[in-house]
């Protein structure tokens, strides 16, 4: 019966202890909510996250009251956890009582992952571990340094292909001018795709790509130099005439009859005169024949 009173009083003991602890600590853990922009861990989580992490690689720690040294494994002990609690146990602001043990490093991993690198195709994104409190002499140490990151790949999905196409030049005209009569001179282009368009994801939410306003191959026509054409002169000489005098010498003269009078037109976008008509053909005639005294 005495037995089991003796571990009812040794139980709530052991509670009691553990709250003025945990209530000791407790503000050293309330900066971690607000550290900085990024989302950590809450005092709860760090708290498990140091009761189960490794203590580091290749430290050694003196049990307390013991001269033996022991590697640390990665797994702690009810001892080592309560040793870890109670070693925590700081003075207060503002009090001038000693520390009761060792300062442990106190550190937590972002809660959220940074920014992808990539929007789609495959990037990396980062978590950051922050150390809050170094450790102290003889203080466990954290299980990373500060500002160490580990890395998981994003947004895996393909990006999604904008179709790429373009217009040919515009072909030669296959007329200089508009005659007048028929149909205006015509010019063409074709449409040619270079990539189809693919539809993807972006942040890995579905994204339609952009399509191109024409199909490979289509083909414009367009009306081209409709500008009228220049006029040429027309016509013909009509011979010469009978000589102005029939002795001593004269003249006579041969007629360009023109049938088509020349006008200004263009030529390939460009302005242009008719060909002119030519000029009348004078020439002597009855030279050698002397008139009588």
């Amino acid at each position: 019966m005495y037995f089991v009173l003796l571990i009812i009083i040794l139980f709530l003991l052991f509670l009691w202890k553990t709250k003025e602890t945990y209530e000791n600590i407790s503000p050293n853990y309330s900066k971690v909510d607000n550290y900085n922009e990024f989302k950590y861990d809450s005092p709860s989580t760090v708290l498990e996250e140091q009761s189960w992490k490794p203590v580091g690689s290749g430290q050694r720690r003196e049990k307390e009251n013991s001269v033996d040294v022991q590697e640390p494994t990665n797994n702690l002990s009810l001892e080592d956890i309560k040793s870890y609690f109670f070693s925590l146990k700081k003075e207060n602001v503002g009090s001038n009582t000693n520390k009761s043990g060792p300062t442990h490093c106190i550190g937590v991993w972002d809660k959220e992952w940074s920014q992808c690198s990539e929007q789609c195709g495959g990037g990396i994104q980062k978590k950051f571990y922050r150390v809050l409190q170094k450790a102290g002499p003889d203080g466990i140490p954290c299980s990373y340094e500060d500002g160490d990151s580990i890395d998981q790949k994003c947004n895996l999905l393909e990006c999604p292909i904008n179709c790429d196409g373009s217009w040919s030049k515009w072909s030669k005209c296959d007329q200089n001018c508009y005659s007048g009569t028929g149909n205006y001179g015509k010019t063409k282009r074709t449409y040619s795709i270079k990539t189809e368009a693919k539809d993807g994801y972006i942040n890995n939410i579905f994204t339609k790509a952009i399509r191109c306003d024409h199909q490979d191959g289509d083909i414009e026509n367009e009306s081209c130099n409709t500008e009228p054409c220049a006029v040429d002169c027309e016509g013909n000489y009509k011979g010469f005439g009978a000589c102005s005098n029939w002795c001593d010498g004269g003249v006579q003269q041969n007629t360009f009859q023109i049938t088509k009078y020349p006008k200004s037109g263009w030529f390939d976008g460009v302005a242009v005169k008719g060909k002119e008509c030519p000029k009348n053909i004078i020439q002597d005639c009855n030279t050698t024949a002397v008139c009588p005294k």
